[in-house]
């Protein structure tokens, strides 16, 4: 488990939103009113997790049946899939998966965006993977999304494209 101490973000003219708003122009964690961790999930978290995977903006599950509860319980038993939690609440989620290299999952709950929640979760997806042998990571994405924007903004190449026309990308661990 991995405590937060609270930690404010220095913003620029147009980049305060999604409920983040702290005083005098700077955007502020979520966990500015106590201290927030990056847990291991459990079985009991799945509904949750189910619930912001579902919640997300872009990169929807064209067919919601493809990610299924097995999936979860499976990550949560042998991949450890990482959740932000806050004032007992789950706010994001994030895996690597141990037998491909890949990012199987990062997401967080459009209520809690724009806050590094997504920024914490994915350096510790990526972890897990060093821990697990991998020396890169490998996840897809839609294109023209925030989600392409935020992965090369954090160092990840644009390395092809899926059959569905996702963006694959890579970054050395």
């Amino acid at each position: 488990m991995v405590i937060l101490p609270p930690k404010r973000f220095t913003v620029g003219k147009g980049e305060l939103h999604n409920g983040c708003i702290g005083e005098v122009g700077r955007v502020r964690s979520p966990l500015n009113r106590g201290f927030a961790m990056i847990r291991a999930a459990t079985l009991a978290d799945i509904r949750r997790l189910v619930e912001i995977r579902g919640s997300v903006h872009e990169n929807r599950l064209s067919d919601p049946n493809r990610v299924t509860i097995s999936d979860y319980e499976w990550h949560i038993a042998y991949a450890t899939v990482h959740v932000w939690e806050e004032d007992g609440v789950i706010k994001g989620l994030a895996a690597g998966d141990p037998r491909n290299g890949s990012i199987w999952a990062l997401f967080v709950d459009p209520a809690y965006e724009g806050c590094g929640i997504g920024q914490a979760l994915i350096r510790v997806a990526c972890g897990s993977l060093v821990a697990a042998g991998h020396r890169a990571a490998r996840l897809s994405t839609d294109p023209g999304t925030r989600a392409e924007r935020f992965y090369l903004r954090n160092g990840w190449l644009a390395n092809g494209r899926t059959e569905k026309g996702e963006v694959i990308f890579t970054k050395n661990l």
